[in-house]
């Protein structure tokens, strides 16, 4: 008879090799997918096949991180349905473990590895994307405007005939189309400074932006105060919050120091704090995934040649999945509130599938 601290070891093992080798699958799949899209991105800048690979690498996070549910899903699936067939879980049964016992090495293997792709993963495969996006933006897309957040505020890149125009505002204005204690730095394609412009507020119109209450201070250090200077600098207010609102490159530990600095410099931090709860929870939502495995799998029949069981999981894996994902929605675009989006759908689901399954047992 083994020992239920045996049984516990042996399948914890077991579970995790089944487990690297579905996330090794889905890695190779998505970077199969992401090399072809780069081939086709990159198709008139002749790349070589290490450096199409390299970035393929790097950007392989970016799909990877949105599958991780289904990841533990279909191992799970594996794992009991292989041990199903084995007459494993009946043998446990017989020699009185409750399906607690039988689940639990599964539960905790998965609890490990979602801890893992939060502290770990996730801090590496943001650090990659970033990147990745980073080349993508001055290689490829050729982007002459570029949009940062950091402690000091927001920082844009943008061009000024063959000059370099750097701007950092600590606040902006999305009602108002307005950046708040702003300077304007020009420089020249040899690096150096030409001028600088500090001013309380820049206006930002349709095809110029809008300095008020501005100093000027030129290359050789002389000091003018103006009331207005106009810049014939295009740069939207939608453009500076649909690129501060993406979070696929902020990592965990980021989140919320990002959350603060988006605060006080004006952005909506919703969606940053969406996040930051969605990977705090995100290992016990794994959670529901394997349960949802074992209560399917164990009603594998050894006398049916089709056994739709394994299908229903998937479908059902599926449908908690997407209506998380829309739920999650919900919250980041303000309908319901952020808490409510991210523990409704792991409460729920998880007191759910738990009920149904020891209910059964």
């Amino acid at each position: 008879m083994v020992s239920s601290k045996t049984y516990f070891k042996r399948n914890f093992v077991d579970y995790f090799k089944t487990l690297f080798f579905t996330l090794a699958a889905f890695f190779l799949i998505i970077l199969l997918f992401d090399l072809l899209e780069i081939l086709r991105i990159t198709s008139k800048y002749s790349l070589k096949l290490p450096v199409l690979i390299k970035l393929a690498l790097m950007k392989n996070y970016s799909s990877l991180r949105q599958v991780v549910p289904m990841i533990v899903l279909v191992s799970s699936l594996i794992f009991f349905y292989i041990k199903n067939k084995n007459n494993e879980i009946i043998a446990a049964k017989s020699v009185g473990m409750s399906s607690f016992n039988i689940i639990i090495p599964v539960l905790s293997a998965v609890l490990v590895f979602g801890i893992i792709n939060v502290v770990l993963i996730n801090p590496v495969g943001t650090m990659f994307l970033r990147k990745y996006q980073n080349y993508e933006a001055h290689k490829f897309k050729k982007q002459v405007s570029l949009i940062a957040v950091s402690k000091s505020g927001i920082w844009l890149k943008n061009k000024l005939g063959e000059d370099d125009v750097i701007i950092n505002a600590l606040r902006v204005s999305q009602a108002f189309k307005t950046m708040h204690d702003t300077n304007i730095f020009i420089i020249d394609k040899t690096g150096a400074l030409q001028k600088q412009v500090s001013a309380k507020k820049i206006l930002l119109m349709q095809d110029e932006i809008i300095a008020e209450d501005a100093t000027l201070i030129d290359r050789d250090f002389e000091i003018q105060s103006m009331p207005t200077i106009t810049l014939p600098i295009q740069i939207s207010i939608s453009q500076i919050f649909e690129n501060l609102t993406s979070i696929e490159t902020i990592s965990f530990f980021q989140l919320l120091e990002f959350i603060k600095i988006a605060d006080d410099s004006g952005l909506s931090s919703t969606k940053y704090i969406m996040q930051f709860l969605k990977e705090v929870f995100s290992p016990i939502f794994l959670i529901s995934m394997a349960m949802v495995s074992y209560f399917y799998c164990y009603n594998v029949s050894h006398r049916k040649k089709l056994d739709l069981s394994p299908l229903f999981c998937l479908v059902t894996g599926f449908t908690i999945y997407f209506s998380t994902n829309f739920v999650h929605a919900l919250g980041s675009s303000g309908q319901i509130s952020v808490i409510l989006a991210v523990l409704f759908p792991v409460i729920t689901f998880n007191t759910l599938i738990s009920y149904l399954m020891f209910r059964k047992n």
